[in-house]
């Protein structure tokens, strides 16, 4: 059988077909690799590429993990922000309280006031006696004293709170005293102290490191 118009041989391309197909390989391009989309700032990171050569003699270190927000600083037991908050009362290392030295210019005295105390040669007109006594007990107590000692009109009165070598509450105080810690802070705070002109070491006829003047305001 003889072939058609179209010039096609059997089991083969035809001229027609041939030309067609060298056309279009002459005029192909190969397709270009997509490169990816540089990600957004705040959007999802793209696949990860491949990593950049390393020079020889040098490792590779990865990427410096983002910095952790500093911690806040924790106050130590004995730091000046913890002195009287959270402890057991009277117990701290820093000083008691307002206890004034007693000498020539002492502040709310006149000067012979000041040396007669300085030298025991003023008697105290009441005493308040604190030894033994726990520590809630004695601020109640050291309250309505000297409340009461300001009411009757009197001006120098006398605290005794030993030096705190005993038990109180069934622990052991401090070397310097929980009691001797804890008075000068009360008197040195509202109300305690509306009521005081200021609290003095004592003379050692008067009981010395374990007692106090308390040189009260006149009543009003």
């Amino acid at each position: 059988m003889g072939t058609g118009g179209g010039g096609r041989k059997r089991g083969g391309l035809s001229a027609e077909d041939r030309a067609l197909w060298a056309e279009v390989t002459r005029t192909a391009r190969p397709l270009r690799t997509q490169s990816p989309r540089p990600a957004a700032a705040n959007g999802p990171a793209g696949p990860a590429g491949p990593s950049a050569p390393v020079p020889p003699g040098q490792t590779a270190t990865s990427p410096a993990a983002p910095a952790s927000p500093p911690r806040r600083p924790v106050p130590s037991a004995g730091s000046a922000s913890t002195a009287w908050h959270g402890m057991r009362p009277g117990l701290s290392a820093a000083a008691a309280g307002p206890v004034q030295a007693l000498g020539p210019s002492t502040p709310g005295l006149d000067r012979r006031t000041a040396e007669r105390l300085r030298r025991g040669k003023l008697a105290p007109q009441a005493r308040l006696d604190l030894h033994g006594v726990t520590l809630a007990r004695a601020h109640r107590l050291l309250e309505g004293f000297l409340r009461d000692a300001r009411g009757r009109g009197l001006r120098c009165v006398l605290v005794i709170t030993g030096k705190g070598r005993k038990r109180v509450e069934g622990w052991r105080e401090t070397e310097g005293g929980a009691l001797r810690d804890s008075v000068p802070r009360w008197i040195g705070t509202p109300p305690l102290s509306r009521l005081v002109v200021g609290i003095y070491p004592a003379h050692p006829r008067h009981g010395g490191g374990g007692a106090f003047y308390v040189y009260l305001k006149r009543g009003g």
